[in-house]
Formats: structure tokens, C-alpha cells, sequence
């Protein structure tokens, strides 16, 4: 019998798709950038959540199948968590590009604090495995966040790398927040993840600026 399938759905969840290890859950992190011509140009989205913390637009995978899970917490978290309804992402003329998928990008692995908190809420213990999109995006920048589905975001800024960074490096001060000491290795993680990306992001806009004069080796450095 022939499937309808496409060879690329059946590849990448055969060989591309390590089985989840025992213990771990599985989450998709979007790194957006802005490509408007307006003062948010080349600026990365965060968001903060209520607990006041900044991060990455993050949603969770459910399901055995990478491919479905994967379309499903991205329209998730662009609609229900940043509230863009109708997303337009696989168009002639999109809201957003998807310029890179990497696959099993990152692993966290708990502390102690962490896998406890996660055990008392009936959830894998031992960590979590990222994958990464990288996005481009054109639209309105002032998302519908605020009130609309997500009952967890508070808000969000477009800001440069470095200024991200400083967010990021801000959670580790608030620690009046009853969670801190549950998730302080986790925003040590997220500086360290957000740096990774950044690197990753760069990465790619080199590989989608190259052309014939461009030698391997200036790709790389």
C-alpha cells in the first residue's frame, strides 16, 4: 500500500526524531524576529508571564507524532499564547517565514527543586528536550497578548539581542517571587539556551545571504 504521505514527513520522524528519553518532555522555543521597517526591525520577541519572568515564546508537544506535535504547539503558541489569530505562516505573502528547524536542540536536565516540583504536578521529572524555530516575521508588532487566551503572558517587548540577554539575567533578581528558588537553574538554562540561539540565528542568516563569491570558510567564521 502507498502511503499519501510525503517522503519529509516520514524521514523526519523516522531518523530525525530520537525517541523521547524516559523521564523528559518535549517543547518548541520560537526565536522571532521582526522584519519590519519600523523601530522593532531585527529585534527578537520576548515575552514575560505573570510570574514576571521574561523568556522565549515556549509551548509543549503532546502526542508520539513529531511532525503533527510540532504544527500543533506552533499554532498553539502563536494563536492561543500571542494571540495572532489566523496565523498566516505557509502563504505566497506570510506573516511569518520559517527560516530554520533544529531538531532535539537542546536538553535540560532538572535539579532536584525542579524534578520535585514537576513530580507533585504529575509530570515527567527529569528535564526537557528543545527544539528551536527561527522565524521571520512581518505584521503588527503591538500583539493581542494582554487578555486574550493566555493566561499566563502579562506581555512582551521586541528587543535587541543584548538587551534580551539583560532580561533574561534580570530573572535571577526576583527573588520575592515564590517560584525563584523552584526555577533558578531553569533561567540559568534559558540565558544559556537564548545565547545558543542567537549563535544559531546568526548562523542561518549567514546561510541565506550566501552566494557563489562567498567561500565555505567565510560561511563559518
Amino acid at each position: 500500500m502507498v502511503s499519501d504521505k510525503s517522503f519529509n514527513y516520514h524521514f523526519l520522524k523516522k531518523y530525525l526524531h530520537i525517541k523521547l528519553p524516559v523521564g523528559f518532555r518535549e517543547d518548541i522555543a520560537l526565536f522571532i524576529v521582526s522584519r519590519n521597517n519600523d523601530s522593532t526591525k531585527n529585534k527578537v520577541l520576548l515575552i514575560k508571564e505573570r510570574t514576571g519572568f521574561w523568556g522565549l515564546p515556549k509551548r509543549g508537544i503532546t502526542g508520539n507524532n513529531l511532525m503533527e506535535g510540532l504544527l500543533n504547539a506552533l499554532v498553539d503558541n502563536l494563536g492561543y499564547e500571542l494571540g495572532l489569530k489566523g496565523v498566516v505562516v505557509f502563504e505566497k505573502s506570510p506573516q511569518f517565514i520559517q527560516k530554520a528547524y533544529f531538531v532535539n536542540y537542546a536538553k535540560q536536565i532538572y535539579d532536584k527543586e525542579r524534578s520535585e516540583h514537576e513530580q507533585k504536578k504529575d509530570r515527567p521529572s527529569k528535564g526537557k528536550i528543545y527544539h528551536l524555530i527561527i522565524l521571520d516575521y512581518w505584521g503588527d508588532t503591538l500583539l493581542p497578548i494582554d487578555g486574550r487566551g493566555s493566561t499566563e503572558i502579562e506581555g512582551f517587548e521586541w528587543v535587541d539581542f543584548k538587551s534580551a540577554e539583560k532580561l533574561l539575567e534580570a530573572n535571577l533578581t526576583l527573588e520575592g517571587n515564590g517560584v525563584f528558588k523552584t526555577f533558578y537553574e531553569s533561567f540559568i538554562f534559558n540565558i544559556e539556551f537564548f545565547k545558543k540561539s542567537v549563535r544559531a540565528y546568526e548562523a542561518v542568516e549567514k546561510l541565506y545571504s550566501f552566494d557563489k563569491e562567498t567561500s565555505q570558510l567565510e560561511l563559518l567564521q
